[in-house]
């Protein structure tokens, strides 16, 4: 076979046809296997560069390049991939090897490259569709096989003899293969009346005498209440309605200071040793910043508003 001639055959697409073919031959270049990521690239770039009348193709390597923004040398092996590897193209140089190579599809192989892509689509979407539809149907079938296997601790029967007591899962008493098994005992239970309420399973037993056990401990409200009798009724509302201003009152002189410059007044030192705190501590500040006629005026305001 000579250079210039192709290894398959040329079908041109009408004009027509030019744009689907066009497009399927795209979803050819994304899809196919084993190509590189330049050969796709380079091949993509091809079927964009093709004309829609006359469906011809020869833009040089520099212009693919630039436009791919690789390197001349990348694209010729790219190039050299798709058709020497997958057949995908072919090109030939009329006017001489270092001429503009025009460029042949093999549109039969990338048409069929494409519908092959469309039906490993469909065929994954339907196995996948096929597996949830399969496991929903296992699901309820397990549901059911546990709902029917599922018992509580104790149910007692109508006339009160007969329970059916549920034991906890073991691999030894389960049959081989069987998760959800659960092995049913009877028992006779003796003869007593049947209560109203229903039998408590042993959390709820532990529950309720813990409960019961909190109440006991806890006294009730009323024993945290003092009797009436015991509240002192004459002055209690005077005492509720007094506000407690200041802490109860000194029976001396909290300050050293005022000790010293009044200790020799024995009727001052009363009247200061009969105030309170606060207005004690007044008359301090009032002596240290001030001096002793700030203090006696702090004496006789705290003394006409004690009073």
């Amino acid at each position: 076979m000579k250079d210039h001639e192709a290894p398959f055959e040329d079908t041109m697409p009408t004009p027509a046809e030019i744009a689907g073919w066009r497009w399927r031959a795209i979803e050819a270049a994304n899809s196919a296997p084993d190509l590189s990521p330049l050969a796709r690239r380079v091949l993509t770039a091809l079927l964009c560069m093709m004309d829609n009348d006359t469906r011809e193709c020869f833009p040089s390597e520099l212009r693919i390049a630039e436009t791919l923004g690789v390197h001349e040398v990348s694209v010729k092996k790219a190039k050299a991939e798709l058709r020497d590897r997958h057949r995908l193209i072919h090109w030939t140089n009329p006017g001489g090897p270092r001429h503009q190579s025009h460029y042949i599809f093999n549109w039969e192989r990338l048409i069929r490259l494409s519908d092959e892509a469309k039906d490993r689509g469909k065929v994954a979407v339907a196995s996948r569709r096929a597996k949830k539809t399969a496991n929903g149907s296992q699901a309820a079938t397990m549901g059911t096989q546990r709902n029917g296997s599922r018992m509580t601790t104790l149910e007692a029967a109508s006339d009160n003899s007969i329970v059916a007591v549920s034991l906890p899962h073991s691999s030894q008493t389960a049959p081989q293969g069987s998760r959800f098994a659960t092995p049913i005992v009877a028992a006779r239970l003796p003869e007593q009346p049947l209560r109203t309420a229903s039998i408590r399973t042993a959390s709820s037993e532990h529950d309720v005498r813990s409960s019961q056990r909190a109440a006991a401990a806890t006294p009730p409200v009323a024993a945290l209440m003092l009797p009436i009798s015991s509240v002192p009724v004459a002055g209690q509302e005077e005492a509720l309605e007094r506000p407690v201003r200041s802490p109860p009152r000194h029976p001396a002189c909290c300050f050293p200071a005022i000790e010293k410059e009044f200790g020799q007044s024995k009727p001052i030192m009363d009247l200061i040793r009969g105030l309170s705190f606060d207005h004690q501590s007044k008359i301090a500040k009032a002596l240290a910043t001030k001096g002793l006629e700030a203090a006696r005026i702090a004496i006789e305001e705290a003394v006409g508003k004690q009073a």
